[in-house]
């Protein structure tokens, strides 16, 4: 066979293999190109994906040692300044692992200018680079297939970033939460070198990277406000009940939705003694300095003898109402509704632990049974409170 007539075979394999992948609904990767590569943040660094479709761009270095195709690109900036070790570990086909640094673009291409360094994947999912790297130090990356024959350099990759001799938090995993109190608090803390585990949750819907894991029992049922207020970076939230990581049920969770956002606020409703476990993380493995505020609300408590007995027709009776905030910061008031034959007013504010008494008046105007429910009005969660007034006039 000419070798015009085997090429033009070689050819037509590869371009009915690609229509089977098109047609299997393969997909051309998103970061096939250079300008469109995956940005990557944090210590502990995992991603996947697929070359399948992906293509070589003209001028897209190969290092005189393989027919460079199919590749796709990752940037990623180092968090904090130690030895990285970039990866392939997982992947499922013979690849070479390329690492740049300097300039972040090059000349008439737009691919990186720098070369520094590569590694040749002599066994599926081997390739590894060790690299020095500064905090703030941009660097690019792609994974590609080579062939010294006609096999098809594609496949499922996975792409690993660590840091060598990073201690991971020590509440690193939901085995080791840390407990908070249950009077809340503000917990100043740092999430590099956390990592993901297996079966762990999406908090906020983002696959996160650099977890940390608390505890929290509710002292009283009422509201609770759970703030990453004062971080540093871009933070995912995530509450749930269950006492095993493969099995939470997800109470509460929050991602600002804004990219650099630093502050997720989740405010809901707890039940007194039960334990919540809070997750937060940094969005796509944000890495930094943390500040996680609880803050249970206020919670109101309402007792006092409110059963008038039976009273003439046109007098006037009063009990007292005693309102008590059981909960954690200030309890406002905001008015009572009262039903027929009865009268009064519940305004102000008590603070935590703190009590104050009311006056309710029972002044029907003919016989009968009069029986309903009084609501206060405040700023709890559901913003009423009630309980039952009995009388009977005669």
């Amino acid at each position: 066979m000419k070798l015009n007539q085997l090429l033009k075979l070689v050819l037509s394999i590869a371009l009915f293999a690609t229509s089977l992948y098109a047609q299997s609904g393969y997909q051309v990767p998103s970061n096939d190109k250079f300008k469109d590569r995956i940005e990557l943040f944090g210590t502990n660094v995992t991603a996947t994906g697929d070359n399948i479709l992906a293509t070589a761009e003209t001028g897209e270095p190969g290092f005189g040692i393989s027919s460079l195709s199919h590749t796709v690109w990752y940037t990623w900036t180092a968090p904090i300044d130690g030895v990285a070790i970039i990866d392939q570990i997982g992947t499922g086909f013979f690849s070479i692992l390329s690492v740049y640094t300097g300039p972040y673009l090059g000349i008439g291409n737009n691919l990186p200018s720098n070369y520094y360094s590569f590694d040749f994947d002599s066994a599926y999912g081997g390739s590894v680079i060790t690299i020095p790297v500064v905090q703030g130090q941009v660097i690019q990356m792609n994974v590609y297939g080579f062939t010294n024959t006609f096999d098809s350099p594609v496949g499922i990759y996975q792409f690993n970033i660590h840091y060598t001799g990073l201690t991971a938090p020590k509440n690193d995993n939901f085995a080791q939460r840390e407990f908070i109190p249950s009077t809340g608090g503000v917990i100043t803390t740092n999430n590099t070198g956390g990592t993901r585990e297996k079966q762990e949750p999406n908090h906020g819907g983002n696959t996160g990277g650099e977890s940390l894991w608390y505890s929290w029992t509710a002292n009283s049922t009422g509201r609770v406000i759970i703030k990453s207020t004062g971080t540093n970076f871009d933070t995912v939230l995530g509450v749930y009940f269950g006492d095993e990581l493969g099995k939470l049920f997800d109470a509460k969770s929050n991602n600002a939705g804004v990219l650099n956002a630093t502050t997720d606020t989740l405010d809901f409703k707890v039940i007194a003694g039960e334990t919540y476990a809070i997750a937060i993380d940094g969005y796509q493995g944000r890495v930094g300095n943390i500040k996680l505020q609880v803050t249970q609300g206020p919670a109101i408590s309402l007792s006092g003898s409110i059963y008038f007995g039976t009273r003439p027709v046109k007098s006037n009776t009063s009990r007292y109402l005693t309102v008590k905030n059981t909960g954690f910061t200030t309890l406002k008031l905001r008015g009572v509704e009262l039903p027929v034959g009865f009268s009064g007013s519940i305004s102000g504010s008590i603070e935590p632990g703190r009590t104050q008494s009311f006056k309710i008046t029972f002044s029907p105007r003919s016989k009968g049974i009069f029986r309903g429910e009084l609501k206060v009005k405040s700023n709890t969660t559901g913003n009423t409170n009630t309980v039952i007034v009995r009388g009977i006039a005669n």
